[in-house]
């Protein structure tokens, strides 16, 4: 289904990845102190596969609807979508928690109805079985993961920030 490409529509697809350590360090002490957890949300067209992530800490906000939607509604609200596209097919993994719930739902239809374009007349989210699905944003997961072997140490947020702005655009939630 993400292949196919439907007449007037746009396929996007997202996931958060896996929580990331801050700091993150070789010492083995150090590894059982306390550390901050580092969130990466991935978002991308997939015809074009450029990511887009949103990141931030666990001091900032979780990892609950609420993260999920304000990054997907900012990244619609900055696409430019041709006049002719009439439908955004939205694929994602189907984590009752974060993506498949009212919040969302109610969410991406406030952005369909007060700032969509006037072409747009739908979204069709899919959600994938667990276990069963690879999306882009595990291929461009395992490019950051390996990215993240390379380095002993990162001490900081802005350490993983130029991480990631290496890969694909960045933006950092509730800054950007």
């Amino acid at each position: 289904m993400l292949k196919e490409t439907p007449h007037n529509s746009v396929t996007l697809c997202f996931d958060l990845q896996q929580i990331q350590p801050l700091p993150q360090i070789s010492i083995g002490e150090a590894f059982y102190a306390r550390q901050i957890s580092f969130y990466a949300f991935y978002i991308t067209h997939v015809e074009n596969k450029s990511p887009n992530f949103y990141c931030w800490t666990e001091n900032q906000a979780g990892r609950r609807a609420k993260e999920v939607t304000s990054a997907l509604t900012n990244f619609l609200s900055r696409q430019n979508f041709d006049e002719a596209v009439s439908t955004i097919g939205l694929f994602s993994d189907g984590c009752g928690g974060r993506n498949r719930n009212s919040i969302v739902v109610h969410a991406l239809y406030w952005w369909l109805l007060q700032k969509s374009p006037q072409s747009v007349k739908e979204i069709c989210m899919v959600f994938l079985f667990r276990g069963h699905s690879y999306l882009p944003a595990d291929r461009v997961f395992g490019i950051i993961e390996k990215e993240l072997r390379r380095h002993s140490e990162i001490l900081t947020p802005e350490d993983y920030h130029n991480l990631y702005r290496n890969v694909g655009k960045f933006s950092i939630l509730g800054i950007d």
